[in-house]
């Protein structure tokens, strides 16, 4: 995929509603975990960059190691406008499945990519 697609993807899945429809799903287990974000990491801005992340979501940090100049890392975080479950419930809205979608391209994209999220508060 191109650069153009992953930004088309990124700006969809940041425009959809915040309310999104619910399902109970009978057959799950409650209080599995809900993913509400997409991490991305990369050694510079310019490998996020280039694969589509618009900047306003990468940060930057410096870490010093045991070297004499500093190790810069930087972090895409897109967050889901809703969890993508609370507790046995379901959403119908197709975020998830965009986000997995986003995810694996950058998989494919050779960038480390993950989605995040945690259980229920109920399970702490």
């Amino acid at each position: 995929m191109s650069k153009q697609e992953v930004n088309e993807m990124i700006e969809e899945l940041t425009n959809m509603s915040d309310k999104p429809l619910w399902e109970s799903n009978i057959e799950g287990m409650p209080q599995k975990i809900g993913y509400t974000t997409i991490y991305a990491g990369a050694k510079g801005i310019r490998i996020l960059t280039g694969a589509g992340i618009p900047r306003k979501y990468i940060n930057v940090k410096e870490t010093w190691g045991n070297g004499q100049y500093p190790t810069r890392s930087a972090v895409a975080k897109i967050a889901l406008n809703a969890p993508s479950s609370v507790d046995d419930i379901d959403n119908l809205d197709g975020s998830l499945e965009l986000a997995e979608k986003i995810v694996e391209t950058l998989k494919s994209m050779g960038i480390k990519s993950q989605l995040g999220g945690r259980t229920s508060w109920l399970d702490r």
